[in-house]
């Protein structure tokens, strides 16, 4: 009878130990301070509302499909009004999943329909030599052909010489060669411009929608 009630008292003293050991460690900072993540993602990244300039892209051998010129693209990026409680649209799919707390709204331009966020852009040449150019080329070629409408050191908030994905996103839309579908958001590839954009050093505002050096 002495070693049956031997036994729980054991198993009882170690469980105890082992709750103890558990107590004295640090629970674990998912956070990382010293590697944090990008504040995209971060309670900063969504709640900090912001533009989206969309920038369309056709060549000399490959228009905008018929029905989805910029006013279509604008409708499905932004809806209509502001806040955009249109679906679907992608300030839509953002002010829902954010609980209405994270707002994309149309960038500032001059292009077409001024201020529908939309630049629409016709790369000299073909679509396929477009595309023999790297990533980083074409990203930047994109950016020289919209330059005109978009005066981008606006965004500058920080006036820091660059633009972050919490100032500006720059959103790239290519036309495509396939047929019309019933579905026309997939006629396109969008690329979202991740790295920041530079603008130099020199710290006043650029004048003339300029994306270059900022004038002294």
């Amino acid at each position: 009878m002495r070693a049956a009630l031997a036994l729980p008292l054991v198993l009882l003293f170690l469980a105890s130990s082992v709750g103890a050991a558990i107590a004295d460690q640090s629970p674990p900072d998912f956070a990382h301070p010293s590697t944090p993540h990008s504040l995209l993602f971060s309670p900063v990244g969504g709640q900090e509302d912001r533009p989206i300039l969309v920038i369309y892209l056709r060549w000399d051998d490959v228009d905008y499909p018929a029905g989805f010129g910029a006013p279509m693209v604008a409708s499905r990026f932004f809806g209509t009004g502001f806040p955009s409680i249109t679906f679907p649209s992608v300030g839509d799919y953002f002010r829902r999943l954010s609980f209405n707390d994270l707002f994309l709204f149309p960038a500032a331009e001059w292009e077409g329909t001024e201020q529908d966020g939309i630049v629409q852009v016709t790369v000299p040449g073909t679509r396929a030599d477009f595309f023999t150019l790297s990533e980083q080329a074409r990203n930047k070629r994109a950016l020289e052909l919209a330059n005109p409408y978009v005066d981008f050191a606006s965004f500058d908030s920080d006036n820091n010489g660059s633009l972050s994905n919490l100032e500006l996103i720059v959103n790239v839309l290519e036309s495509a060669t396939i047929p019309l579908p019933t579905r026309p958001l997939h006629i396109a590839r969008v690329h979202n411009h991740r790295r920041p954009l530079s603008f130099g050093t020199a710290p006043r505002r650029v004048g003339g929608g300029r994306a270059g050096r900022r004038e002294s």
